[in-house]
């Protein structure tokens, strides 16, 4: 799980459990690698998992679909399948000790193109962006607490380490990109290489961290 974290898959906690024995876990079991800065989001409690999957989802701000359930409890898992089919929630094995080789086996992890900075550092976006909400409310106007973010914008020209992420980025449809014109690395390296035209990228950075590259 830890490898997926690492690899850009955001991950969060849905538990059946008391949030003070669970955090005593992550704190402190010596064999335990994963620690709280890893989840984008944490629902501990005893409400209905289905409820609290529907909970993650708007608090993540991601849709439904995207999300995947793993549960070793098979009722839970049958809520799940009944009440949110479109969440994708695989049959785990009888055994623990087949849980890593069967997580790792699954399809929904696979990327069809190279793995960029971003992708790798996805989950803890997720993470600061949360930060930056908490820190929201404790200013009276959104002037101050932009200011307060202490915001950095660095532009870069002709840098070909980036494209990857670049030729990812023309590939996103959102109200800054409406054109959807698609480029290629291949092409991105070309009007690179050509003294014709000017490759322009910027990364952003706040008090709270890296916002990886946003503008091409």
């Amino acid at each position: 799980i830890l490898d997926l974290y690492n690899r850009g898959i955001i991950l969060a906690i849905n538990s059946k459990n008391n949030h003070r024995d669970v955090l005593e876990v992550i704190h402190h079991h010596p064999n335990m690698v994963l620690k709280e800065h890893h989840f984008a989001a944490m629902l501990i409690n005893w409400d209905d998992k289905v409820k609290n999957m529907q909970a993650l989802a708007k608090e993540l701000n991601i849709g439904i679909d995207a999300l995947g359930f793993l549960d070793d409890d098979t009722v839970n898992r049958e809520a799940l399948r009944n009440v949110l089919p479109e969440v994708e929630t695989p049959e785990l094995p009888g055994d623990p000790s087949n849980y890593a080789k069967f997580l790792m086996a699954l399809p929904y992890f696979k990327s069809d193109g190279p793995l960029t900075d971003e992708d790798k550092m996805r989950g803890n976006l997720y993470v600061t962006e949360k930060l930056r909400q908490a820190a929201e409310k404790d200013f009276l106007s959104p002037e101050a607490y932009l200011k307060n973010l202490n915001l950095d914008v660095v532009y870069f020209f002709d840098d070909d380490a980036a494209v990857s992420r670049l030729a990812q980025l023309t590939a996103k449809t959102n109200q800054f990109n409406m054109n959807k014109l698609l480029f290629s690395e291949k092409e991105i390296l070309q009007y690179i290489q050509d003294p014709q035209h000017l490759v322009i990228h910027a990364r952003a950075y706040d008090r709270f961290g890296d916002y990886g590259i946003i503008a091409f």
